[in-house]
């Protein structure tokens, strides 16, 4: 999954009219050739909790789905939300992926309907990729000198992929944790694990800081006695330079040291990157939006007819995405450039090469 944050089978489930196991199993199987036919025109997705802005991934024999889909989402009282914008292409072969935006708004329900909706094979509810991987992480008992990196100590263990804490290392434990982002991002969920396993509630603040150094937002999170691990699903839609974690007994109110075993926060690229810590540049086929996992176009080229790959020009008389915009017909042959539509063999009845505009 390329660091997708993939929902598992366990934290979503599929309604239709026949046998939800067999649906289930086969759309969540992490095999992308068992496939189930869905005799039905609606799939219904319920997630156990509530995020904020998801993404579905179908993998299905049947690409045509996307021809007359609509997508429908609701919160957690059954109640439809208005997205801000909805797109679905096809990334891959057999892949359809479905983005939508809302804003300060939590999802629940996601509801696909298509006359073509047949042979789905795997269905995945992401949240985009784990942008704290390798990012820097301090530990401190003192918040002030958390603020200054320079003079705490770093755990690269905490932002190692791996969720298990290391045995024997007391000596890590700390009061105070800080995570630096490189670049910043819009943090979409955080889920942390620690080596707390206490008879109390514990309260975890968190505490989010921009690019200023200045706190946005303060969330303070309840992790139930004998857990371990804590998921924080966010709608706050601010970049994050960095955050703090401190934890307290909630019955004492006592400050407790901790070791921050693993953190992962999931967001989503900005416009025009991909790859790991979305540091890559879209190329110049699709300079505004490309494929995130592997940088490939995805539903558009700039003169090229071809997405994903953008490797067949446009054919004479056309340019533009997808070569679908014809050139004007005061272009002599009907020739112009295919990136930018203009006349580059001069023009019928202008004398303004390349615009073609005046008399």
């Amino acid at each position: 999954m390329n660091g997708l944050s993939k929902i598992s089978s366990n934290s979503f489930n599929v309604a239709t009219n026949q046998s939800h196991d067999d649906i289930l199993y086969a759309v969540s199987d992490d095999d992308d050739e068992t496939c189930i036919d869905l005799q039905t025109e609606t799939l219904a997705l319920q997630l156990e909790k509530k995020y904020s802005n998801p993404w579905v991934r179908l993998v299905t024999r049947n690409l045509d789905i996307i021809k007359d889909l609509i997508v429908s989402i609701l919160n957690y009282n059954f109640e439809e939300i208005d997205a801000l914008s909805f797109q679905a292409f096809i990334v891959r072969d057999r892949t359809i992926d479905i983005h939508f935006e809302v804003q300060d708004k939590y999802v629940h329900y996601i509801f696909l309907e298509s006359t073509l909706l047949s042979h789905i094979c795997s269905i995945i509810i992401s949240l985009g990729q784990n942008v704290a991987l390798k990012q820097d992480a301090f530990y401190s008992n003192s918040e002030t000198l958390l603020q200054n990196s320079a003079s705490v100590f770093k755990y690269s263990q905490a932002t190692d992929g791996f969720d298990t804490c290391i045995e024997d290392s007391t000596e890590y434990r700390a009061l105070h944790w800080k995570i630096f982002f490189q670049p910043t991002f819009v943090n979409k969920m955080f889920i942390y694990y620690t080596d707390l396993f206490e008879d109390a509630q514990i309260n975890f603040m968190v505490k989010k800081y921009n690019d200023y150094g200045e706190i946005y937002d303060k969330v303070t999170t309840t992790m139930e006695p004998y857990r371990k691990k804590i998921i924080y699903v966010t709608h706050k839609q601010a970049l994050a330079k960095s955050f703090t974690m401190t934890a307290k007994n909630v019955t004492t109110n006592a400050s407790l040291p901790f070791l921050l075993c693993e953190l992962e926060t999931y967001s989503d690229c900005h416009a025009g990157t991909w790859g790991v810590h979305c540091q890559n540049s879209c190329n110049a086929n699709c300079p505004s939006k490309c494929r995130f996992d592997d940088g490939l176009c995805s539903d558009t080229c700039y003169g090229f007819s071809d997405p994903p790959f953008c490797n067949t020009v446009c054919k004479h008389g056309f340019w533009g995405f997808n070569c679908k915009n014809a050139c004007s017909k005061q272009c002599i042959n009907s020739s112009c450039d295919r990136t930018t539509g203009l006349c580059h063999q001069n023009c019928i009845g202008y004398i303004d090469p390349l615009t073609c505009t005046f008399f």
